[in-house]
């Protein structure tokens, strides 16, 4: 559904903290206050400058205050700690034969259609990890978490959708407690104010064990918005994403071969990079390039910003 669109409210959807930005306006004073903070500071592992294309953003700054209730100082820290992840992550220097590799099975993903509040929905199914390559499965997390804000871009929605496919968890398939720890790290913290819900759908009694695990890492906030759900939940569902949520989510669909349900990675994968290249042309990000970083190795630029495009990533 267009983000434009005016879908009735649901029960389970507040469109403050579920859909649109925490407060309806800019906190314009607190930003500023922030953004002087920021420039005094000296280890932001680059200067403010360096980072303008990201710290210029009064919505990204806001995000960050509403995180921590206002307080400068603290917010201060949170972007400093968000800064040091991305400089580690990189979400916005691309290395899209990696990504390939890493989305192939759907594991890690952004549905290709929006929900009905045009929230962009992205898909956990760790039962279809590929590679045992931590850094690169945790880059490929950064890029789709990245990439679904991308999808929100030009409209009013500013939260997304995070579903968890647990029908077949297992404490085998789980993440390794690395994994786990910086997954929660870039859902509360780096990404702050970003998640509107997080779905746990058929989650089998096992997963309470790993749940027990992670649940002292969700601050109260994020608690609040996570929702565990079942087949049997069909009217809940239709609420929080729409009629069409067994298709936009795969629950319940067809499986490919060593695939997430509902997931062909030669028809969905083109899309995100289409999705992508149209983001960069509205917005004049042509690539990593672009943002002059530097003191430290830069991956590959984009194959959509420049150059052609590798087989596996050419749109069909």
């Amino acid at each position: 559904m267009p983000a434009s669109a005016s879908p009735k409210p649901a029960a389970a959807v507040n469109q403050r903290w579920h859909v649109l930005a925490s407060r309806p306006e800019p906190n314009t004073s607190k930003i500023q206050e922030l953004r002087e903070e920021l420039r005094r500071e000296a280890d932001l592992g680059l200067t403010y400058e360096r980072w303008a294309w990201y710290l210029d953003d009064d919505a990204v700054l806001d995000r960050f205050l509403v995180a921590r209730d206002d307080n400068v100082q603290k917010a201060s820290r949170l972007i400093r700690d968000a800064l040091a992840w991305r400089l580690k992550r990189r979400p916005h220097v691309l290395d899209y034969a990696e990504l390939d590799r890493e989305c192939a099975t759907g594991k890690l993903r952004v549905a290709p259609s929006l929900d009905r509040f045009g929230r962009p929905v992205v898909i956990f199914d760790n039962s279809v990890q590929n590679t045992k390559d931590a850094g690169g499965q945790l880059r490929a997390l950064a890029f789709v978490l990245e990439h679904a804000l991308r999808r929100c871009d030009g409209t009013p929605v500013r939260k997304y959708v995070i579903f968890l496919h647990l029908n077949d968890f297992s404490l085998r398939n789980n993440p390794s407690w690395a994994v786990t720890k910086e997954t929660m790290r870039m859902l509360t913290c780096c990404f702050a104010e970003c998640c509107g819900h997080i779905i746990l759908h058929n989650a089998p009694k096992v997963f309470a064990v790993a749940y027990r695990l992670v649940k002292p890492l969700i601050d109260p906030k994020t608690a609040t918005k996570i929702l565990f759900v079942t087949d049997r939940d069909e009217d809940k569902m239709t609420e929080l994403i729409g009629d069409d949520w067994r298709a936009i989510t795969g629950a319940g669909q067809k499986r490919l071969e060593k695939c997430s349900p509902g997931y062909d990675h030669s028809v969905q994968w083109p899309i995100t990079l289409e999705h992508d290249r149209a983001w960069r042309e509205r917005t004049g990000n042509v690539g990593p390039l672009s943002h002059q970083f530097s003191g430290y190795e830069e991956a590959p630029a984009s194959p959509l910003a420049s150059g052609p495009r590798s087989a596996a990533c050419r749109p069909t």
